[in-house]
This record gives C-alpha cells, structure tokens and sequence, in this order.
C-alpha cells in the first residue's frame, strides 16, 4: 500500500530538481539543436530550390540561344546555297553564251573555208571540164 509521509516530499522534490536538471541540460539544448538543424534544412531546401530555378532558367536560355544559333546557320545556308545557285547559274549562261559564241564563229570559219573550198574546186572543175572536152572533141576549149 502506499503511504502518505514526509518522502513523498522529497520524491517530488528529486523530480522537480530531475525535471529542472533535465530540462535546462538536455532538453532545451536537444530542442535547440532540433530547430538550428531545421532552420539549416529549410535554408539548404532554399538554396537548392534557387539552385533548380536557376538551373532550369540557364536550360531555357540555353535552348533558347541553340534554337536562334540552329535558326541563324539554316538562313545563313540557304543564303549561301541561294548565291551558290545564282553564281552557278550566271557562268553556266556566260559558259553557254562563250560556247555559242565559239559555235557560231566556227560555223562561219567553216562557211568560208566551204566557200573557199568550193570556189577552188568550181574553178579545178571547170578547168577539168575543159580539158576533157578539149580531149574529146580533139581540139581546145
């Protein structure tokens, strides 16, 4: 049974002084070091959310720069194919134009030469014919 006497005193004496103890050298110490390690997490999951935003910012800007770089070279290539086409195009016509020009001029060196030819041989002819018509009628033409 429990009895009601003087150590029930000290008993509460012992457990108030065990709580104060307790309280002033473990408690608020660990609660302390509980919230300064919270305060500390909150603070790094702060940073690292910063970190993320700022990482996903530098990412689109990133894109952002590869897409007007991809945009840029693809207008810069077809600029240079469409000058490449039109150069291309300006010395093939000089080129046909050149060739025509030597065509032409060849055909007419082979004009004259056929008409020189031709007159030279209308004269061999005509001074065959008449030898051969001097030979057969016996007589000069």
């Amino acid at each position: 049974m429990i009895e009601i006497n003087w150590t029930i005193w000290v008993q509460a004496a012992n457990f108030i002084v065990s709580l104060v103890f307790l309280n002033h050298f473990i408690f608020k110490p660990m609660l302390a070091h509980i919230d300064k390690r919270e305060a500390a997490m909150k603070k790094m999951r702060d940073e690292a959310e910063t970190l993320r935003k700022k990482g996903e910012e530098a990412l689109a800007a990133y894109e952002k720069g590869l897409e007007k770089i991809r945009i840029d070279a693809a207008a810069t290539v077809a600029e240079a194919r469409g000058k490449a086409q039109a150069d291309l195009s300006e010395k093939l016509a000089a080129s046909r134009k050149e060739l025509d020009e030597k065509i032409e001029a060849a055909r007419a060196k082979i004009k004259q030469e056929s008409e020189a030819a031709s007159a030279t041989l209308q004269a061999e002819i005509n001074q065959f014919a008449r030898s051969m018509a001097g030979k057969i009628l016996g007589r000069g033409i």
